[in-house]
């Protein structure tokens, strides 16, 4: 199973899936199986590149906050799409371990702890608002030719081939960002009528979000085994 993302320009991305069910059901029980396994382990393994960069922060601010409006995934339809600022979504991720906490003065303890980080990145914050959540890259058919920034991913052998991006940083970051965001908008363009889908593929983004937050994921085939266990969690193994 092949994974095409493609920026032809910094704001016109593409998403193309090649699915061969012959293939893939080797190694999946159905086409939405492996798509939720393909979603996972490409959030998975972009978190993970960007390390502990406050973009991939906002980014599991953001797939952590799907769940919480009735429409879910259906909210990245809106056009056009206006995404939290970095100071909001850094707290949806931050909240995903309050919980943990063993009382209410521990919860409230962490929270004045965040709360002056937060000060303390107000300009990061901004430059991130600025420079990566101020305008969404709208999303367009394939064209047939490779773009200038390429994602380009394979599934059972957990292969991710990033071409025309060069160091991480700001700008680089803005692409792996806006790549995960792309792939949820086509999955909610492609199966807006999937409810039961759209809230697997809702679920499967807390987790991924909850696994980086909490530090949890891995490198290399760890991350295709963590992918498997989530879509295992959101998506059960229908026995014959």
């Amino acid at each position: 199973m092949n994974l095409q993302i493609e920026f032809y320009e910094k704001y016109q991305v593409s998403v193309h899936i090649e699915y061969e069910q012959s293939k893939e059901s080797e190694w999946a029980q159905s086409r939405e199986h492996a798509l939720l396994l393909m979603y996972a382990w490409y959030v998975l393994r972009q978190l993970n590149n960007m390390g502990q960069h406050p973009v991939a922060k906002a980014l599991s601010g953001l797939l952590a906050g799907l769940l919480v409006t009735d429409e879910g995934v259906l909210t990245l339809l809106h056009e056009p799409l206006r995404l939290s600022q970095a100071y909001t979504l850094h707290r949806q991720a931050d909240a995903l371990v309050y919980a943990e906490e063993p009382d209410e003065d521990s919860r409230q303890r962490r929270v004045k702890m965040n709360a002056a980080t937060y000060m303390s990145l107000a300009p990061l914050f901004a430059g991130i608002d600025r420079q990566i959540l101020s305008v969404v890259p709208t999303l367009v058919q394939p064209t047939g030719r490779p773009g200038k920034k390429r994602m380009l991913g394979r599934l059972p052998a957990g292969l991710l081939d990033i071409k025309g991006l060069g160091i991480l940083g700001i700008d680089a970051n803005y692409y792996v960002f806006h790549s995960v965001l792309a792939l949820l908008r086509y999955f909610a363009v492609s199966h807006q009528n999937n409810t039961t889908f759209l809230n697997q593929l809702g679920h499967a983004s807390l987790l991924c979000a909850v696994a980086y937050v909490k530090g949890q994921i891995g490198r290399g085939a760890a991350q295709a085994r963590m992918a498997w266990d989530i879509v295992d969690v959101v998506k059960p193994i229908e026995l014959e």
